[in-house]
């Protein structure tokens, strides 16, 4: 296929200067406050809706057809979709349509918050999934294979395994060999690669490994994230045909707008194209290799690898050691310079870097001026291994759905049942999730963080808990 076509853009790009007797209101721009049209013009220009010769997301049958065969033909994928609602709304859609009401589905404890919302509303039965961490940091690298098996040995019957690939700070796992336990035990492969949209299955020699060239049987990618696209916008793969496709199109009906974003659907057509098109891939890998060795005379950075789990060169996080101040005093001195990081934690700043060669010269250059005064930490990193036990909720979902609750104080949490999530954002990754029993280890965590001024989603003066179950 001729992956240089981006016939949704073009098609829009036609009817640039057509009338509009049709929503949206601003009408190709002309109906728009005049202070503001300079900034959102040409963008406006492309924001029509489903008229002829535009194709219907939900029902394609001509450009976004065509725009979709092409993405799917770019990742080797049997069919690929557009997502307007970014990861979450593919997430979502991926639970949907794999998983039935009572489903066990074995899930890494660290995935995002928009997973733990898809198994909610599928009325499925979440197994944790411990992850391995890395010793210096306490980051999560990733499930180990001896801790999958275990899991899939004790939960014979589970429906599918949810695993997030690479992690937020970028580290992949051993797909190809979850993907064969998955295949023994009749277990579904379900990833979300949120952060991972440049892993073309090609490109394994310089990223970690693709889902798609594992074989996993629906993938989920931000191309917002790595790839020239606008921010919601994603895709999700079927590498084989293990889902229906028309149970696949009703959850995606269900999670995504009936009237969904043309820049944004257009932005995927030309991050596809972008990606397709891109011959330097070894060149930006290598290039992001070469300068993460002369930052790291200035500040502690994450390997590339720890023990089996690689890491993708787009990522880098600035590693503080035992000045867990100093996370904060370096994004404020970014942001001084007018640079803004991904990520603040106690014990990192993460970076998001580009797959662009002149970009990626002037990010370095630039952290190189920031960071010239400070010297490195000395950290051991080593695989400090997960749990291999997986544990379930206390309740299913639609169980906790019918108790009472409570406020309690923090303090008087420990060994009751959650029935709330508590989210620090950035990464979306729950500390502790409804149906969880509290430990002091989250009460630890949860203090630590508000010590730090983390911001939590769901956080306030209490924490409600189940009546019904004291734990």
């Amino acid at each position: 296929m001729d992956q240089t076509k981006v016939p949704l853009y073009h098609a829009l790009e036609k009817l640039q200067n057509a009338s509009s007797y049709h929503v949206p209101g601003h009408k190709n721009g002309k109906v728009f406050p005049g202070k503001f049209i300079k900034q959102f013009e040409a963008i406006l220009s492309l924001d029509k809706t489903e008229i002829n010769g535009l194709d219907d997301l939900h029902a394609p049958e001509s450009v976004i057809k065509e725009a979709q065969e092409l993405l799917a033909a770019l990742y080797q994928a049997k069919r690929s979709y557009f997502l307007v609602g970014g990861s979450t709304a593919g997430n979502a859609a991926m639970l949907l349509a794999s998983v039935s009401r009572g489903d066990i589905v074995l899930v890494q404890r660290n995935s995002h918050q928009s997973v733990f919302n898809g198994l909610e509303l599928a009325g499925a039965v979440p197994v944790f999934l411990d992850p391995d961490r890395d010793a210096a940091t306490g980051l999560p690298l990733g499930i180990h294979t001896e801790t999958l098996k275990a899991a899939l040995e004790d939960f014979p019957e589970a429906r599918a395994v949810f695993l997030t690939n690479p992690t937020y700070e970028g580290y992949g796992q051993s797909l190809s060999i979850h993907k064969a336990l998955c295949t023994h035990f009749g277990a579904l492969l379900l990833v979300d690669e949120a952060h991972g949209a440049h892993f073309l299955p090609e490109n394994n020699q310089w990223f970690p490994e693709s889902a798609l060239a594992a074989g996993a049987d629906l993938v989920v990618q931000s191309a917002h994230k790595t790839l020239p696209a606008m921010t919601m916008s994603a895709w999700l793969h079927a590498g084989n045909n293990h889902i229906a496709e028309n149970k696949l199109r009703k959850a995606l009906a269900m999670t995504q707008s009936s009237s969904p974003s043309y820049p944004l659907m257009a932005s995927l057509d030309i991050a596809r194209a972008y990606a397709a098109e891109k011959q330097d891939w070894q060149e930006s890998a290598q290039l992001i290799k070469s300068e993460r060795k002369k930052l790291s005379q200035y500040t502690a950075i994450l390997p590339e690898k720890i023990g089996e789990y690689r890491l993708d060169p787009l990522k880098l996080s600035l590693l503080a050691g035992n000045h867990p101040e100093k996370p904060e005093m370096w994004q404020q001195k970014m942001e001084t310079e007018g640079a803004y990081p991904e990520l603040r934690s106690p014990v990192h700043l993460l970076l998001t870097l580009s797959l662009d060669l002149q970009v990626t010269r002037e990010m370095f250059a630039q952290l190189q001026r920031i960071f010239k005064e400070e010297k490195p930490a000395a950290l051991q990193h080593k695989v400090i291994r997960g749990s291999q036990k997986a544990v379930k909720t206390a309740a299913s979902y639609e169980q906790l759905e019918r108790m009472q609750e409570k406020e309690i104080t923090w303090e008087k949490a420990e060994g009751k049942i959650s029935a709330d999530t508590f989210i620090p954002y950035p990464p979306g990754i729950p500390l502790l999730l409804r149906g969880e029993k509290i430990t002091k280890e989250h009460i630890t965590a949860y203090e630590h963080l508000k010590k730090r001024r983390v911001r939590i989603k769901g956080d306030k003066s209490f924490i409600s808990v189940f009546t019904d179950m004291e734990g």
